[in-house]
């Protein structure tokens, strides 16, 4: 389901920052953190990924979006929280999990995400956080890394048809695209065979089921990378809806002739 609310998107993401929830065994569940998170004003809990006790990934929030986990550095790294504590240590199977979830977003971001410890950045705390070594964590990570599969890089854009130029251009420049959309307004059919294509070839795309009234259930597609306003990526997106939009309007003239 797609909520009813969506945090503003981070303009820029250059790293992660891994907090602890600060807690015992009681309360090391996401459930707490979420009234934690609501009891300060938030919305949502304010990480974007919490690694639980029961030693999985939970996700609070958009990877894409602003978090809420630390104010000056919010709107450039991810937060991720180990739910665990200055005596309440973390289990090496929350940290395994940490690492899979660092490679993974590695992946979907294409370049590296360095972690920082939320004491690092925000030196004023009277406590470490997390309550792990970030030197040790750092290393284990590096080795941990040397064995994952190479990033597969997608090809550059001007290599694709130019239907797929097109729906690469919208998801990246204007946002999520459904069937209908698709068809509309930038008159492409088969909207899902053009996503599988360009997922096959490393572009990361996301599917959402989404419900509408009364009751229609639809798939929206969104882009799950970033696109720099001002870099080339963005510059080529830029024309491609600028083509696409000529040639609509050179066929309308056509007709009309």
């Amino acid at each position: 389901m797609i909520p009813v609310f969506e945090f503003r998107p981070r303009p820029h993401t250059d790293g992660i920052i891994v907090h602890d929830s600060h807690s015992g065994p009681a309360e090391s569940t996401v459930d707490w953190l979420r009234v934690q998170g609501r009891s300060q004003g938030l919305l949502e809990v304010g990480y974007h990924f919490v690694l639980g006790r029961d030693e999985e990934v939970h996700r609070t929030r958009d990877h894409r979006a602003m978090g809420a986990h630390c104010p000056g550095w919010n709107h450039r790294y991810i937060g991720v929280c180990l739910l665990a504590g200055e005596h309440h240590a973390p289990t090496e199977g929350q940290l395994d999990k940490l690492l899979s979830l660092v490679s993974y977003l590695e992946r979907e971001y294409g370049h590296a995400l360095p972690l920082k410890g939320h004491s690092e950045v925000q030196t004023i705390r009277n406590r470490r956080c997390p309550c792990v070594d970030m030197e040790q964590l750092r290393q284990r990570y590096k080795e941990f890394a040397v064995n994952q599969p190479d990033v597969k890089t997608p090809p550059p854009a001007e290599a694709l048809s130019p239907q797929n130029q097109i729906v690469l251009a919208y998801l990246q420049r204007r946002g999520p695209l459904t069937n209908l959309l698709a068809l509309t307004v930038i008159g492409i059919g088969s909207l899902s065979k053009r996503i599988a294509e360009l997922v096959a070839l490393g572009y990361p795309i996301v599917k959402e089921q989404g419900e509408g009234f009364p009751g229609n259930r639809y798939v929206r597609y969104s882009w799950g990378g970033e696109v720099v306003e001002g870099s080339a990526a963005w510059e080529q997106a830029k024309q491609a809806l600028v083509d696409q939009s000529k040639r609509k309007r050179e066929a309308i003239l056509g007709e009309v002739a």
